[in-house]
């Protein structure tokens, strides 16, 4: 009997204890959901909306501008558009003809085939020969707004096989008719040797073909003058397109061209 009892006592304080955590559990929750709704029914002001600001450095005193869809204060005035470049010349199969990518597919005609010289040929592009002192180099100083040119200066006399040139081989079809054309304009160049563009089959070492296809620029000083000359390509099917200064000059060459007539 009295064990029956203690068993009860037993199995009934078991119970109450369930009963308190259940309901220690329900409270909690309860009051839990509460604050929740409590805290999503009460509305929040939004902050006051500031515009983004950017420092313009780069000059004493930057300003701050602030960003917006009213007019920027103290910001100076816009300049003028930008005015695209234009091309050349459509058709031109030259590469690189106004020098815009400076000396980019011009070179020494000679010493990019030979493997030891074509570090110096990928360098510096133009050739000196026999102690010629001589620069050839792009300029920001083109014929038309916001074009380049090839700047050349060559400071020795004349004299024989002394001279710098610089040359573009260019495909054509044989026996087939073209043009050249390009611009210069001359601080000075000299009356012998001067200043001379030649068409050369291209790896051809015959002096008889040296000057047979030229155009040669008048010594003096003169402003941008554009000069042409036709020929026809024989049975040879590469050529060079060389300019070549043989006396001092220092002269500006832009806007070469080599096409069929009319093209």
């Amino acid at each position: 009997m009295w064990e029956t009892a203690r068993w009860l006592f037993g199995a009934l304080n078991s119970w109450n204890a369930i009963v308190a955590f259940v309901a220690f559990w329900v409270v909690w929750l309860a009051v839990g959901l509460a604050v929740w709704r409590s805290f999503l029914a009460t509305p929040v002001s939004p902050p006051a909306a500031t515009a983004p600001s950017q420092t313009v450095e780069g000059s004493p005193g930057a300003t701050t501008y602030q960003a917006g869809r009213d007019i920027i204060m103290n910001a100076p005035a816009p300049g003028p558009p930008a005015t695209p470049t234009p091309a050349a010349s459509p058709g031109n199969l030259l590469q690189n003809g106004s020098f815009e990518q400076g000396l980019e597919h011009w070179g020494t005609g000679w010493l990019e085939d030979q493997v030891g010289n074509r570090a110096i040929a990928r360098r510096q592009r133009f050739l000196a020969f026999n102690g010629a002192r001589a620069n050839w180099f792009p300029s920001p100083e083109g014929r038309r707004p916001r074009s380049t040119s090839l700047r050349v200066e060559h400071e020795t006399a004349y004299a024989p096989n002394v001279f710098s040139t610089l040359s573009q081989a260019v495909a054509l079809r044989r026996s087939s008719n073209y043009e050249v054309s390009f611009w210069v304009r001359a601080e000075h160049v000299d009356g012998p040797g001067g200043f001379v563009l030649r068409i050369a089959p291209s790896r051809e070492d015959r002096p008889d073909l040296w000057d047979s296809i030229k155009v040669q620029v008048p010594p003096g000083p003169s402003d941008w003058r554009e000069y042409r000359l036709r020929f026809n390509s024989g049975d040879e099917e590469r050529y060079d397109v060389r300019f070549s200064a043989e006396g001092r000059v220092r002269a500006w060459i832009a806007d070469v061209v080599v096409r069929p007539p009319g093209g």
